[in-house]
């Protein structure tokens, strides 16, 4: 007797047309979500990086309120032009959760005893690096090996540490930042670096009409906030820098927090307000060199200006990894997004903390 098929068993695979058509679905799933999901872990790092700017503005007010004035963009020697000393970042860690780390740099200076003199803190003291050295391994200021969270933006690609080819080889191992404060245009910004023989020296920019915007070095070694004329929420004061370039005369240069080793690397922690928002340079990437196609003709737009600026700027410019411009921090703590085209009178108000001008609103 015959045993009838059993029914509701009746299993088939799938073919290999219906197993790549379900594929096909999938793939064209991803391509349509993950467009969506880079977006919206970039808006998160975005907003990562807005609050650290806005903590970063919040701590300058806090600066001034203690201490009466903003801080030096770098504490080198009033008396020359060296430009070796701690960074405005030092002065900042108490605010952004970094005493500790603020303690052990503030005792990071010799005995005010021959050779050592005329200094009663570490900001009065300019030669950290070598002084680190003499006090044997590690041979490196306290901490500054080491990244602060607030002053990384996670969008960047920087490397955590200085590259160990870079000169001076005191620089080595430093750990980069994201963000660096304004110079202004001219030298003329809130976060001076000192230089005697600098004041009075007048520097001459063109813009873009084809007029000509002039900037009289000023005496100031650091600025109240009633010295702003301009306004606090017209002038700014940090923003986002986070590039290496070799400027094609200097050699490389990086951001980094703690000190400047002088050889003119102020711009390790301060950058310019005189040109194009990510320096007019064609991609983002963390290091440009110095035959990049790229950073070669950003410095021949910088030295076709035949004015004040030079083509070794191309290392001070606003730069960030966020689509379609930087963030920055103005004086009164709110956080702005310029964008990669603001015109560049714009940008120069900006930077100017006294020039009568007033920069239209540039950001969001």
């Amino acid at each position: 007797m015959s045993r009838s098929p059993e029914r509701g068993r009746d299993c088939r695979a799938f073919t290999l047309v219906e197993l790549l058509v379900v594929i096909a679905i999938i793939g064209v799933l991803v391509a349509l979500l993950l467009p969506a999901v880079q977006a919206a872990r970039e808006a998160a790092r975005r907003t990562s990086c807005r609050n650290n700017l806005k903590q970063i503005g919040i701590g300058m007010q806090n600066v001034h309120d203690t201490e009466g004035a903003l801080p030096q963009g770098v504490y080198s020697d009033p008396q020359n032009d060296a430009s070796m000393g701690l960074t405005w970042c030092t002065r900042l860690l108490p605010y952004i959760e970094e005493q500790a780390r603020f303690d052990l740099i503030a005792d990071h200076f010799p005995p005010a005893v021959p050779p050592f003199t005329n200094h009663a803190n570490a900001w009065e003291y300019y030669d950290h690096f070598n002084y680190a050295d003499s006090l044997g391994p590690p041979g490196i200021i306290p901490t500054s090996d080491q990244q602060i969270p607030a002053l990384v933006c996670p969008s960047s690609a920087l490397p955590t540490v200085v590259p160990e080819t870079v000169n001076p080889e005191v620089v080595r191992g430093l750990a980069t930042m994201s963000y660096k404060g304004s110079k202004g245009v001219g030298r003329a910004g809130v976060l001076v670096r000192p230089d005697p023989s600098d004041v009075g020296r007048v520097r001459t920019y063109k813009l873009d009409d084809g007029s000509t915007f002039s900037v009289t070095q000023p005496r100031r070694v650091r600025y109240k906030f009633k010295d702003v004329t301009d306004g606090l929420s017209k002038t700014v004061v940090v923003c986002e820098a986070a590039y290496g370039i070799d400027d094609g005369s200097f050699g490389p240069r990086w951001p980094v927090w703690v000190a400047s080793p002088g050889l003119d690397w102020d711009e390790a922690a301060l950058y310019k307000t005189d040109f194009f928002i990510q320096c007019e340079l064609s991609d983002t990437r963390a290091y440009y060199e110095a035959n990049d196609p790229s950073n070669v003709a950003t410095r021949g737009k910088l030295e076709a200006y035949n004015d004040s600026r030079q083509p070794a700027d191309v290392n001070d410019c606003a730069y960030g990894w966020h689509p379609g411009g930087v963030l920055a921090v103005l004086l009164d703590g709110s956080v702005q997004f310029l964008s990669r085209d603001l015109d560049l009178r714009t940008h120069i108000y900006l930077g100017h903390p006294a020039d009568g001008e007033f920069a239209s609103d540039s950001g969001s």
